[in-house]
């Protein structure tokens, strides 16, 4: 059965169980966040059907008990039923968050045994021509998208505004979420009360995104034996002990920035990686903590000569490290969020790209969140979507692959004339597999 045009059965606003206390109204966003862009971060997490439920499940009333543990969760987090008071401040004025529950004619095998990014963006609140694109604060921090297929499955969506938080902020609620439903507490951690000075509201460049220049999105795995292959590469490149995110990492980059038969790329690349500094900051701050703490390190190749993979390898690993040095290893959380901070505003100060053409390219990851533990009372997911809805361009993601131990998914945003060389690329498909589309 192929994939039908999801139908929206109805929206509804959910408010917070109980009011959000007075000394809590105001919630100022950290300096990470004010600089983060206007689009949201969606998670989608597939349930098959339990025969257990199966009455239950049809009639559509697990809807019901999802809304009261939602409204339940939200007194904890107040922030995401609040609206945005300029750009670095929320008014927790308990408004509510968007819940959007939907149908969908098709079974939910014929999505998560063949998953692509374009039916992945059915599942999340309005689309890829929604939230991801919103330019605007004034709606809520955080949606709800719940979806019912034909053979009683179901997915859970949840979108988180960048501003307010990252992929590790979805994970918490999510998690914290499931566990209200099941009859226990949630205990979110904020990050910008813990950080400091609150540096206020500063002008900063913000990521303009394109609407009309949406890029086409396709999936890769790379599975065990395939990493362990680059892995080995790396050691012999006099490596040690590379991680299966960076081998693949630089293997995608190499192919993305190198040259190609019968196209001139003598321009110089960046790749520029995102690193989560929550677990190297001392005391470690939760991987489930709301707020982005995120900085990231880049790696320059000025010709071909600086793109070999085994070159690739070795500057990787010297900038990560260089990086953890500077603002993780030792540091407490506010002397790291310091040190970015400055960091921060000596950057913006620069013309990074000193008027040469530069081809850009960011990577970002979603590894070791136990995604596939958020059990709402019926059982852990089948399959968990985090990197589908990536719509920038000369973008890639990275995850854990559920279908097979050990893989990895990589979703690779690019103009469609860069994605018929990138997917073409013989010493890509040496090592990764190329999904096929509905």
């Amino acid at each position: 059965m192929g994939i039908k045009k999801l139908c929206i059965i109805s929206k509804s606003i959910i408010k917070p169980s109980s009011p959000t206390p007075n000394h809590l109204k105001i919630y100022n966003i950290s300096l990470m966040d004010q600089i983060a862009p206007h689009f949201y971060i969606p998670i989608v997490i597939f349930y098959r059907k339990l025969s257990c439920f199966q009455n239950y499940w049809n009639s559509y009333g697990i809807t019901s008990r999802l809304k009261k543990s939602l409204s339940n969760t939200l007194t904890q987090y107040y922030p995401f039923a609040g609206r945005f008071n300029g750009k670095d401040s929320i008014d927790c004025n308990d408004e509510g968050l968007e819940f959007s529950q939907a149908r969908i004619d098709c079974e939910i095998d014929d999505v998560v045994k063949r998953p692509d990014p374009t039916t992945m963006d059915l599942f999340i609140p309005h689309g890829l021509a929604g939230p991801l694109f919103n330019q605007s604060l004034q709606s809520s921090p955080f949606n709800v998208q719940v979806t019912h297929f034909t053979c009683g499955g179901m997915a859970i969506s949840g979108s988180v505004l960048h501003k307010i938080g990252d992929a590790s902020t979805v994970f918490g609620f999510l998690n914290d979420w499931a566990t209200v439903a099941c009859g226990g507490k949630a205990t979110p951690t904020f990050i910008p009360p813990l950080i400091s000075p609150f540096l206020g509201q500063i002008t900063f460049p913000q990521l303009q995104i394109d609407e009309e220049n949406i890029v086409t999105r396709k999936r890769f795995t790379f599975d065990a034996s395939k990493i362990n292959e680059l892995k080995a590469i790396a050691i012999a490149s006099g490596i040690d002990n590379p991680s299966p995110a960076e081998v693949v990492s630089a293997l995608i980059y190499r192919s993305l920035a190198k040259e190609k038969s019968g196209v001139s790329n003598s321009r110089p690349s960046v790749l520029i990686h995102t690193v989560n500094l929550r677990p190297w900051v001392v005391p470690p701050l939760e991987e489930n903590s709301v707020g982005n703490f995120s900085w990231f390190f880049s790696i320059i190749s000025k010709d071909e000569s600086e793109r070999k993979l085994g070159t690739i390898f070795g500057a990787m690993k010297k900038e990560k490290a260089e990086f953890i040095e500077k603002f993780g290893k030792g540091l407490t959380r506010e002397e790291c969020f310091l040190r970015l901070s400055q960091s921060i505003q000596a950057e913006m100060k620069k013309d990074l790209r000193r008027g040469i053409d530069i081809g850009i390219y960011k990577c970002s990851f979603l590894f070791r969140f136990p995604f596939g533990e958020t059990d709402f009372g019926w059982g852990n997911p089948d399959f968990v979507s985090s990197s589908f809805c990536t719509p920038l361009k000369n973008t890639y993601h990275l995850q854990d692959s559920m279908e097979s131990e050990g893989a990895i998914d990589a979703v690779v945003s690019l103009e469609e004339q860069d994605m018929n060389l990138f997917e073409n690329d013989e010493e890509l498909l040496k090592f990764a597999a190329k999904i096929p589309t509905h």
